[in-house]
């Protein structure tokens, strides 16, 4: 009996062991992730070696300047003793010692991005080095401050459509709670006309969680929006500064676009305004994110910048910096960059995007396909809604733009990520879904689904065919198009751009 006994618990210690309950929480708010890795193992497109294979136009990878940046990053590891930045390091030592927390050379990483910020983002304060926090990017950087902000349950007001993945980065390791505020009008919150209206649906949201048992603790916004392509008027962030100093509120704007804008004829499109530029008295309770991702194309360097004026927020912060280490090599070679060539790219950059959405717009205008005008970020909204009617309506706990996507790929051969369910029924957009197009590079760009809606990015498919925005705005009907496209985007575009679509394209 004895010797039964031990057998048995010997091998129910080998038993898999479950994770914590949180962990398993984690699980239950990754369906786009789910989705995403159940994708990557479909056979990708190539145009000799798999043609009919899967077109990928999920992500929101900014590749318009590619070969700047690894003309910049060859030049630098050749010869560093060129750079105008006052350091000088072995870069095999460097790049294998620890260094700081925020950079083997924090101090010259600190004053460039200090630096560039107050030419750049036009502060109304000058920001200094001490006032920065150095993560290995963005989606760590709104973890982490959003740790030191909320406790467990506690929550953050979010005005939508903005980021799909703002739940993730905001709540699976916090435990705090994403609150949408959501306008009857999602135009409203980027017309200065119209500010009041915000600020009273926010009052409303934030009485309604309070008397719900959630105690609110930061505002979030993106700025320019992802995916709206919009920018918020300086009157409004000043308005959205006061109610948050009212309620005694953090305020976050994630500024991750705030390079990539463009000129526009639309009076009704704001030019793009910092955070930092508001003279409001609770300076010390907003909170300005960058990094060198999108505008710079950069995902790999792995930097995320915070601007906080809050001497103890920032020691918090600092302390748990541990966890977010940056890579030395990453932070020489930005510093290098931002110090030496940041003003050249950036003009070069801009005129770039601003004849990629040009195109994007003439395709579009020919295609008839509706879509709203936009200035920042690399996004540009479709009304696609009227195509979700023809999706097979179930029982299932999946949303309509999630069996849409997941169509699209299995069928289609391209991938569009999709917006959590529960952003699915958003007044916000009356009886229209969007679907964003990013507009960074038209020659190539991306489809992905935010906030309850598409957002397409033509960043990768284009880059496949770059002759298929070579075509003028005269040639870009689907008869013309098929001679340049392969079959899995010409079949995009007949599934949303053609007047005789069929009802029985989207059966089970």
């Amino acid at each position: 009996m004895l010797s039964l006994f031990r057998r048995f618990t010997a091998k129910a210690k080998t038993l898999p062991l479950p994770p914590s309950e949180r962990g398993r929480k984690g699980l239950e708010s990754g369906r786009l992730i789910d989705l995403e890795n159940e994708i990557a193992k479909l056979p990708r497109y190539h145009p000799e070696s798999c043609p009919d294979g899967l077109i990928d136009l999920s992500g929101a990878e900014n590749d318009l300047m590619l070969e700047y940046m690894v003309d910049k990053m060859e030049a630098f590891a050749k010869n560093r003793e060129t750079s105008k930045c006052s350091f000088i390091v072995d870069g095999s030592v460097a790049a294998i010692k620890y260094g700081g927390v925020m950079g083997s050379n924090e101090p010259e990483l600190l004053i460039a991005v200090s630096s560039f910020i107050n030419k750049h983002f036009c502060p109304v304060k000058g920001v200094r080095s001490q006032d920065i926090i150095v993560t290995n990017g963005v989606s760590s950087l709104l973890d982490l401050a959003i740790f030191n902000i909320c406790d467990p349950g506690e929550g953050v007001l979010v005005l939508t459509p903005n980021y799909a993945m703002f739940p993730h980065d905001v709540c699976i390791r916090t435990g705090a709670r994403l609150i949408n505020v959501n306008m009857t009008d999602w135009n409203h919150q980027f017309r200065a006309e119209f500010v009041h209206d915000v600020v009273e649906e926010l009052e409303r949201t934030c009485s309604e969680s309070e008397a719900g048992g959630v105690r609110v603790k930061a505002l979030l916004i993106s700025n320019p929006n992802n995916p709206c392509g919009r920018c918020y008027p300086k009157a409004t962030l000043l308005e959205l500064a006061r109610f948050c100093a009212r309620k005694g509120l953090h305020f976050i704007s994630d500024e991750i676009y705030a390079m990539s804008t463009i000129p526009s004829s639309e009076d009704s499109l704001d030019p793009f305004t910092s955070v930092l530029q508001i003279a409001e008295n609770s300076r010390e309770n907003i909170h300005c994110l960058y990094g060198a991702s999108k505008d710079f194309g950069a995902g790999g360097l792995r930097l995320g910048f915070m601007v906080t004026r809050n001497e103890l927020f920032w020691k918090t912060c600092r302390r748990l910096a541990l966890f977010t280490w940056v890579t030395t090599s990453s932070a020489d070679f930005f510093a290098h960059f931002l110090t030496d060539h940041a003003d050249e790219y950036l003009t070069i950059y801009r005129d770039r995007l601003r004849k990629r959405y040009a195109d994007i717009s003439a395709l579009l205008h020919a295609q008839s396909v509706p879509f709203q005008a936009a200035n920042g970020g690399i996004f540009v909204l479709l009304d696609l809604s009227k195509w979700l009617q023809y999706v097979d309506a179930d029982d299932s706990k999946e949303s309509s733009e999630a069996k849409l996507g997941r169509y699209l790929a299995y069928n289609g051969g391209v991938y569009l990520s999709f917006g959590e369910h529960s952003l699915m029924c958003l007044t916000i957009f009356s009886d229209s879904d969007f679907l964003a197009l990013g507009a960074t590079e038209c020659s190539a760009s991306t489809l992905a689904v935010s906030a309850g809606s598409f957002e397409l990015s033509v960043l990768d498919a284009a880059r496949k065919y770059s002759d298929f925005f070579a075509l003028s705005a005269t040639e870009c009907s689907v008869s013309t198009l098929k001679t340049t496209m392969p079959s899995s985007l010409e079949r995009l575009l007949e599934e949303f751009c053609l007047p005789s679509f069929s009802a029985t394209r989207f059966g089970s």
